[in-house]
C-alpha cells in the first residue's frame, strides 16, 4: 500500500482543515463565554492545594511543599497548569462552576472577545499556578496592568445585564472587588502569561491538520 497522500487529496484535505479551523479557533482550549466568570459576584473562596508559609506583607516564602505540585488530568479551563499543578481538578471544577458567566455582545470584535475571555479565564486560575507563593499573601497579589488590560479588553462584557465598565471605573477598582490586593509595577503580582494561548492555537491546528489529512487518506 502506498502510505504517501497522493497530490490530488491535498486541497481536499487543506479545505476541510481551513472549515473546522474557522469554526473552533475562536473556542482554542474548550474555553467559550458561558465558561468565564466573575468570581466574587458568588462569594466563591479560592482553594489551595499547596500550602506555603506567608512571612509578612512584602515577604513570601517560595519553599511550597513539593509534594503538593503534581501533573493533573482534567483541569478544565486550566489545562496549561496540568504538567505541574498546585491545584486538583475537583477544585477547577467547583470554583468554575459557582462563578456566574461573563457575558460577550455580539456586536464585540471577535479578537477583543477572545483576548478578553483569556485574560479572565487565566486570572481566574491563578489557584492552580505552582509559583504562586511569589505573588500569594493571605491574597493574590495581582499586577496593575494585568487589572488594567482585563478593564480595557473586557469592559463591553459582563454579567447579570451589567457591563463591567459600567460597574466599575478602572481595572484596578475591578480587581480590588474580586478581593485581589492590586501592586504597581510588575513584581511580586500574578501576572498574564499570553503564550500559554498561544501554545494552545498551535497544538489545535497541527492536531487538526493532521487528523483531516489521515481522513481524507482513509475516506479516499
Amino acid at each position: 500500500m502506498n502510505l504517501l497522500m497522493p497530490k490530488a487529496k491535498l486541497p481536499a484535505c487543506y479545505l476541510l482543515y481551513l472549515f473546522v479551523l474557522a469554526a473552533v479557533q475562536n473556542n482554542v482550549d474548550g474555553v467559550d463565554s458561558s465558561d468565564i466568570a466573575i468570581l466574587r459576584t458568588v462569594g466563591v473562596g479560592m482553594p489551595h492545594s499547596c500550602p506555603f508559609v506567608s512571612l509578612g506583607a512584602n515577604n513570601f516564602d517560595t519553599n511550597i511543599k513539593q509534594e503538593c505540585l503534581q501533573p493533573q488530568d482534567g483541569l478544565i479551563n486550566c489545562t496549561w497548569y496540568s504538567s505541574n499543578a498546585c491545584c486538583k481538578r475537583t477544585e477547577v471544577t467547583s470554583v468554575f462552576s459557582g462563578m456566574l458567566p461573563l457575558d460577550t455582545p455580539s456586536t464585540m470584535d471577535k479578537t477583543t472577545a477572545k483576548h478578553c475571555r483569556n485574560l479572565m479565564n487565566y486570572m481566574m486560575c491563578y489557584f492552580c499556578d505552582p509559583n504562586q507563593a511569589s505573588w500569594y499573601n493571605r491574597t493574590l497579589n495581582v499586577c496593575e496592568g494585568f487589572c488594567e488590560d482585563v478593564y480595557s479588553y473586557c469592559g463591553k462584557a459582563g454579567y447579570s445585564g451589567k457591563t463591567i465598565g459600567e460597574q466599575f471605573t478602572s481595572g484596578a477598582e475591578f480587581c480590588e472587588a474580586q478581593t485581589f490586593r492590586v501592586i504597581p509595577g510588575d513584581q511580586q503580582c500574578f501576572k498574564f502569561d499570553p503564550t500559554v494561548f498561544d501554545a494552545s492555537e498551535r497544538v489545535a491546528q497541527s492536531f487538526l491538520l493532521m487528523t483531516f489529512c489521515v481522513l481524507v487518506f482513509i475516506l479516499y
